[in-house]
């Protein structure tokens, strides 16, 4: 039995089994049984709550990455931060953040970085990725960190409150509180 007839049968009530796989047999007629079947998806798509739109869908990049502590700003990955933040209708996210003017390591390679260089390229980025949820009005919820660069949010999982993303238009503002530290506010235009 089709998904059709089944639904066709269950909105019946009592009618047989033969007389709901009869096209027309309870209502006489093409037209009843059409009838019947639209009042059949009308109300079990009301049965489905509607879900708004992901809003925080899509590629972003970053404008600014600041915080305050004790009054004085400081912005981590300069003052024009590179990198992207992209997240995808399965519910993953990658996040890259880093510094475009930092100056390049004197050896062509990464492993031959002095120890002044290699701090300077930890400290001047951060990468990220793992698993984001949203609730029904489309906004920011949840993420788990399966990744980091910074080994210690390896596992972590963060809820509102201690990160708030809000959308408006084609701005996004990153409110993120870590007990550890002062907050970090990141303002990110969608690319796309």
């Amino acid at each position: 039995m089709t998904a059709r007839w089944m639904t066709r049968f269950a909105a019946m009530g009592s009618v047989s089994l033969l007389e709901a796989c009869t096209p027309g047999a309870t209502q006489g007629s093409a037209r009843g049984a059409a009838e019947e079947e639209t009042t059949a998806r009308a109300a079990e798509s009301a049965q489905t709550p509607a879900r708004a739109p992901n809003r925080i869908l899509g590629t972003w990049r970053p404008v600014s990455v600041r915080y305050d502590p004790d009054g004085a700003t400081i912005e981590p990955f300069g003052p024009r931060p590179g990198g992207l933040l992209t997240f995808s209708e399965n519910g993953t996210f990658v996040e890259v953040l880093h510094n475009p003017d930092l100056p390049r390591f004197a050896a062509e390679t990464r492993d031959k970085g002095t120890a002044e260089e290699n701090a300077a390229a930890i400290a001047g980025a951060l990468g990220i990725y793992g698993t984001y949820t949203v609730d029904d009005n489309g906004d920011f919820a949840s993420e788990v960190v399966q990744g980091s660069t910074f080994p210690n949010w390896n596992g972590l999982a963060r809820r509102r409150g201690q990160l708030t993303l809000t959308v408006e238009g084609d701005s996004m503002i990153e409110d993120l509180r870590d007990p550890n530290r002062p907050p970090v506010a990141i303002v990110w235009e969608r690319v796309n």
